[in-house]
């Protein structure tokens, strides 16, 4: 079932071609502004001249900034998450399949921003992720005695990414295509709140939380299809089942978005997708959390 989802987004994001999120737009705009073009800056008599597209034009004669000076990227966006998958909280395990539909109405509270540094090819980044949310279905057991219950399942998720990359590929100007790569970490603390209440029976509360760190590597591209028009994914994977890590995390990301060119100022919008594997203890100490997390995202960027 995983492996059909995966190549299922793989595919969305082979037709969409978009990118990582609102910061990571602002963060290849600056660097499409900041690049070294020394060897293939035009003017308009050359344009005039040669093969060189109205595209490829705006792109090799834009003036390079000073590329020595820190600049800097901010984005808050939000993330309208479902979740699908198996938890188990003190030995107790439920599987969960709500969309973002399902979760919007119980849902608590919900905070994202990314922000990066950047200087001449190197970037370096954090994203901050909370989410405090909730679902509950009601369960019919399969008893000839009048016995139902409700199952409401508590989630505090806290994700905190951070790392650094270096730029690989740097587009030119018949190539508008950048490549990146990355690595680095992300810091997972989860509690999961898992209330049982019976028609006829006492009802059943336990709660456990957990926090792990994953390794990730991963890598990301961009083209720039306008001036002001940026597609950009990323990827990356992690955990490799180290004493203090998961069995495997994988996190993808498409979004695409429009630089209006005021103070840095890009909406975005795309999808993002990510799956983890952790279980820690055994017996009624035994905790799992194998969900994958998938839903739109949409936000904006600021550059300065």
């Amino acid at each position: 079932m995983y492996i059909s989802k995966i190549l299922s987004v793989l595919v969305l994001l082979v037709i969409c071609f978009a990118g990582f999120s609102a910061s990571a737009l602002e963060t290849e705009r600056y660097l499409i502004n900041n690049q070294d073009y020394e060897d293939y800056q035009v003017n308009s008599t050359q344009v005039a001249s040669s093969n060189v597209s109205p595209l490829n034009y705006s792109l090799a004669a834009q003036k390079p900034l000073v590329t020595d000076e820190w600049h800097f990227v901010v984005a808050p966006y939000l993330w309208f998450v479902g979740l699908n998958g198996n938890i188990a909280v003190n030995g107790d395990q439920s599987d969960v399949d709500a969309s973002f539909g399902d979760i919007w109405d119980q849902l608590d509270f919900a905070f994202q921003i990314h922000a990066e540094a950047l200087k001449n090819k190197y970037f370096f980044f954090i994203d901050e992720t909370y989410m405090k949310l909730s679902v509950s279905e009601d369960i019919v057991p399969d008893t000839p005695l009048p016995i139902g219950a409700n199952i409401n399942i508590g989630v505090q998720m806290n994700t905190l990414e951070f790392g650094g990359g270096y730029r690989l590929v740097a587009a030119k100007p018949d190539f508008p295509i950048y490549f990146d790569v990355y690595t680095g970490g992300r810091w997972w603390i989860v509690d999961l709140d898992q209330k049982i209440r019976f028609n006829n029976l006492p009802d059943q509360n336990s709660d456990q939380t957990q926090q792990w760190v994953d390794i990730i590597f991963g890598a990301r591209l961009t083209a720039q299809f306008t001036e002001n028009l940026l597609a950009i994914v990323k990827t990356d994977i992690g955990g490799f089942d180290f004493g203090f890590s998961s069995k495997i995390s994988w996190n993808i990301i498409a979004n695409i978005g429009w630089d209006t060119g005021w103070h840095g100022f890009t909406p975005y919008i795309g999808w993002r997708s990510m799956y983890v594997d952790y279980e820690d203890g055994s017996g009624s100490d035994f905790f799992r959390y194998k969900v994958w997390m998938n839903g739109i995202q949409t936000g904006l960027g600021f550059r300065f």
